[in-house]
């Protein structure tokens, strides 16, 4: 049995990577177990399962510890943080346009290719209940969390805007008027 404060290699105890390992003691529970080793002290001062009881304590469901931690974040680099979420933003629009043209980023009714007025548009027209229910937000992050649900379509502003306020698009009914006429 090691002592408090014995140092090995990775492989030693079984773990991968170039990285030391210390003998160390948990402050909460008293348990001894490896610790990878940062400068000349362990990473952490409490074991895996004490660590989790901390960050878990529950209360609606959610972790504290990091809403917490988010939280004071946001405080802390309120600039950094509104760069980071426009950021996450921007990917996750990107990939649901992505996603939901099939890799074509061109809209569905008109094949406009500009990405900058391109739409998440809803097929069944339940834009408004959608964002009574999650509110004013991004749609992407949520289609993008979610594993790119079915239902959705990339129309440009122009074809999404018709459709929701006419109930049609007028590139479909060009098109539809043109078949009548045998062109």
């Amino acid at each position: 049995m090691p002592k408090i404060g014995d140092i090995v290699k990775a492989n030693e105890v079984g773990k991968i990577g170039i990285n030391k390992y210390i003998w160390a003691l948990c402050i909460y529970c008293g348990d001894e177990r490896w610790v990878r080793r940062i400068g000349k002290v362990a990473s952490s001062d409490r074991c895996l399962s004490c660590a989790m009881k901390m960050l878990t304590s529950r209360t609606d469901g959610k972790r504290i510890g990091t809403i917490e931690r988010s939280r004071n974040y946001r405080k802390r680099h309120p600039n950094r943080a509104k760069k980071q979420s426009k950021l996450y933003a921007n990917k996750a629009r990107y990939d649901a346009i992505n996603h939901y043209s099939n890799g074509t980023m061109i809209c569905a009714c008109c094949g406009e290719s500009n990405y900058e007025f391109l739409a998440i548009d809803h097929i069944n027209g339940c834009g408004t209940a959608m964002r009574k229910l999650l509110g004013h937000g991004n749609l992407a992050r949520w289609l993008k969390s979610r594993g790119f649900p079915l239902g959705y379509r990339i129309l440009c502003h122009n074809c999404n805007m018709s459709i929701g306020f006419y109930g049609y698009c007028p590139h479909q009914k060009i098109q539809h008027t043109k078949r009548e006429l045998g062109e």
